[in-house]
This record gives C-alpha cells, sequence and structure tokens, in this order.
C-alpha cells in the first residue's frame, strides 16, 4: 500500500506530470505521421500499378521451404529399423 501511494505521489508531481503529457503528445503526433505516410505509400503504390497495367503482373511466389529432416533427406530408409546389436 505504501508503495502505490509513493507512486502515486510520484506521478502527480508537476515535472512528472509534464512530462508524461509531452511524451503523450510526441506518442500521438509520431503516431498521426506515420499513419499518413503509410497512406501516402499506399497512393503512390495504387497509382504506379495503374500506370504500368499489365506489365506490373504479380508472379506466383515460390516458397523456399528449407526442410531438412532426417525423413525428408533420407526417405525410406530413416524408417527402417536398425540392425539387431550383436550379441
Amino acid at each position: 500500500m505504501a508503495a502505490a501511494r509513493a507512486l502515486a505521489a510520484y506521478i502527480c508531481a508537476p515535472r512528472v506530470r509534464r512530462a508524461v503529457v509531452l511524451l503523450a503528445l510526441g506518442w500521438g503526433m509520431g503516431r498521426d505521421w506515420l499513419a499518413e505516410v503509410e497512406a501516402h505509400a499506399a497512393a503512390v503504390v495504387a497509382i504506379v500499378r495503374q500506370a504500368l497495367g499489365g506489365f506490373a503482373a504479380a508472379s506466383p511466389r515460390r516458397w523456399f521451404l528449407d526442410d531438412r529432416a532426417p525423413r525428408h533427406l533420407f526417405g525410406l530408409v530413416f524408417e527402417s529399423r536398425p540392425p539387431p546389436l550383436l550379441a
């Protein structure tokens, strides 16, 4: 309980309050600026796609699978049983 009171007193201090308000304003301005930049970039991409027409046909993506699991490397050989131990 004492820690909560100390934290509340610290937050209510004028300097901290000003810093929190300034941080919130800066955060909001940065967020809005980034949203405008993203919207502008999306508009530019749309204009370029429209200008290129059929030239910018998207090719199908090939996903490279780095599948180096033993079963895929060695196939059925990996599935076979090991030889019996010598007595």
